[in-house]
């Protein structure tokens, strides 16, 4: 198999088949057991490391980090071969990078998973949540009923007892509140359940909004209420 520069190539197959033990032959993270693989014209192995690195990039499914700081993480490149010579920026130069990208909440997180008390965990916890709120309250077309509190406080004790168990009982982390497992298991169960709680309340008050209004048609017009709810039942 040939592959040319600007072409896209697409290997599918059943799961376990090594598509990406493929992608790690190609760059290099593993060797093959038969056969050679040419990099323009050279053969992968004879190809120094920092040059394949720098032209040849596999990004996996899922992203992970060295398991230090992101400052840590963005230095790792200038202790390759080809960037040794190269300055390293400093922790302000990066701090002004990361928040023109947007990354500030990095900072925040880093501060926030090295508290040793739950109270901390638990208040920016709830900032999340109100978060999630508010959004589910913009996506809400109906402005007559005042909802917000009563479903900021129903995700509230939900997501708590949710995260909680999650924590606890089901991973079992000790402390159960340990901000690197409690906020993450939590990001995951706002992001996947704000969409349902926002379906969830438009389905409602459409629903009430009709009971409402069939209630309005049997106490003015008794002889059409029934055949109009038939009507909108099916509809």
């Amino acid at each position: 198999m040939d592959i040319h520069p600007a072409q896209w190539i697409q290997i599918v197959g059943l799961s376990g088949c090594g598509k990406t033990t493929v992608l790690r032959i190609l760059t290099a993270f593993e060797r093959p057991a038969a056969g050679t693989i040419l990099w323009n014209g050279t053969p992968l192995e004879n190809v120094p490391g920092p040059v394949l690195k720098s032209s040849v990039i596999h990004v996996a499914q899922t992203p992970a980090m060295v398991a230090a700081t992101v400052h840590t993480n963005l230095h790792l490149s200038f202790g390759f071969r080809n960037h040794r010579g190269r300055p390293r920026p400093s922790a302000e130069q990066l701090r002004h990078l990361l928040g023109q990208m947007g990354m500030e909440m990095g900072y925040v997180l880093t501060m926030i998973f090295r508290v040793r008390h739950p109270a901390p965990v638990l208040a920016f916890y709830g900032v999340m949540i109100f978060s999630a709120a508010w959004i589910v309250r913009a996506r809400i077309s109906n402005r007559t009923v005042a909802f917000f509190l009563p479903t900021l406080a129903s995700m509230l004790a939900l997501y708590m007892f949710i995260t909680y168990a999650m924590t606890a009982l089901d991973v079992g982390v000790r402390p159960w509140w340990r901000p690197q497992y409690f906020l993450t298991l939590g990001g995951m169960v706002i992001g996947n359940s704000m969409n349902a709680v926002a379906i969830a309340l438009e389905r409602f008050f459409d629903f009430a909004l009709t009971k409402l209004s069939l209630f309005a048609w049997r106490r003015r017009r008794p002889a059409l209420a029934t055949p109009l709810e038939s009507v909108l039942l099916l509809s």
